[in-house]
């Protein structure tokens, strides 16, 4: 844990990655996050708590130096919308109400949710 507080962004270049679990850690600790496309964290974007950006080095190198050049009060406000992201899509209550949607749906006791693709 401490490691990930002291970092002032975290990079998670790759072409190809499911979930991983050090990108919801990071963004509970406050910290924005850089990911590349081949992840599937485009509310990095959404919840303007970060970068969704290719995997390419031109694309990841511009969007380092913009995290860079970024105060430390403009860091510290993308941090808290991380935190929100987290708390309000991934905590546990947050999962735990959307499996029971998902169930309901399941056993045909309710709408198919949004998040079903």
């Amino acid at each position: 844990d401490n490691a990930i507080k002291s970092l002032s962004f975290l990079i998670v270049p790759s072409d190809f990655e499911n979930f991983g679990m050090i990108i919801p850690e990071a963004l509970a600790f406050k910290v924005p996050v850089i990911a590349s496309k081949g992840t599937p964290w485009k509310d990095l974007d959404d919840y303007k708590c970060g970068w969704w950006v290719e995997n390419d080095v031109k694309t990841l190198s511009d969007a380092i130096k913009e995290a860079m050049l970024l105060s430390q009060k403009e860091r510290s406000i993308m941090g808290e919308r991380g935190r929100e992201l987290v708390l309000e899509k991934y905590s546990l209550d947050a999962v735990s109400s959307k499996m029971e949607i998902l169930y309901d749906w399941v056993l045909n006791k309710g709408e198919k949710p949004e998040f079903v693709f």
